[in-house]
């Protein structure tokens, strides 16, 4: 049996690629309805609710992305939508794509090695 390599991921904004991908993680939620009655013999019940999505990356800074810094700032700020694609590494079927915003980032600048921004993005609607 193949394993997955992984998925390599595009964040691009007015259609232009953002950063290059180090690393993601795809989380997927459901929020889970309380419809406990008294008749529930002090057990829990719950119906399932809205589906919801976040996807947490890690990004190289390149040498050539002078803007970026600027690019995430006015993005953030604004509450922009970005799109995001996830593609499976090596060219297989796996793939998805929407939209999310820009929730949470930083820059980390070690001193030994490369410049990454990690970035959180929650998701507008489905993936597909």
């Amino acid at each position: 049996m193949a394993t997955v390599k992984g998925y390599v991921c595009t964040l691009s904004l007015g259609g232009s690629e953002l950063l290059r991908h180090k690393g993601v993680e795809i989380n997927r939620d459901k929020e889970m309805n309380d419809v406990t009655t008294k008749n529930s013999g002090g057990n829990k019940e719950v119906d399932p609710g809205l589906h919801s999505w976040e996807t947490n990356t890690i990004e190289i800074v390149r040498d050539t992305d002078d803007s970026i810094i600027p690019t995430l700032k006015s993005a953030f700020a604004a509450g922009t939508l970005l799109d995001v694609v996830f593609v499976e590494t090596g060219g297989g079927a796996l793939s998805e794509t929407g939209t999310g915003y820009l929730s949470q980032w930083h820059v980390s600048v070690p001193v030994d090695n490369c410049v990454t921004i990690t970035m959180k993005i929650t998701g507008s609607g489905a993936l597909s």
